[in-house]
């Protein structure tokens, strides 16, 4: 027996149905997911990324102070070059080394222990 206009009707209204939930339970999972990437971006990755630069630049401060200190004897520079490396540098590597701690990459994670020891 055919079903009649509204058995039709009906399928076609299940199927839309369905269709919308699924699409609604997809859409809820990517974004719940794209939330936690977010977070961690916030609150790991660009921090850390932050502090590395700001890093980076310390180091050029300090081998560009070195190399007036050698060449220019300076009370100023050798003022701020002591300062760098008892307060700013041992500040940012905690920092960074707390951060780290959240980091997934292992190979990251050894690559900075190794940096660090130095």
């Amino acid at each position: 027996m055919k079903p009649g206009i509204a058995g039709k009707l009906a399928i076609t209204y299940i199927i839309i149905i369905a269709f919308i939930v699924v699409t609604g339970v997809f859409s809820l999972f990517v974004s719940n997911k794209n939330n936690k990437l977010t977070s961690d971006l916030r609150t790991t990755t660009l921090p850390s990324l932050d502090n590395l630069s700001e890093l980076k630049n310390m180091m050029m401060d300090i081998k560009k102070l070195t190399s007036n200190l050698v060449y220019i004897s300076n009370n100023k520079d050798h003022e701020r070059l002591l300062h760098i490396l008892s307060e700013d540098y041992p500040e940012l590597t905690a920092k960074i080394k707390n951060l780290s701690k959240s980091w997934n990459d292992a190979g990251e994670l050894r690559l900075m222990d190794s940096l660090m020891k130095k």
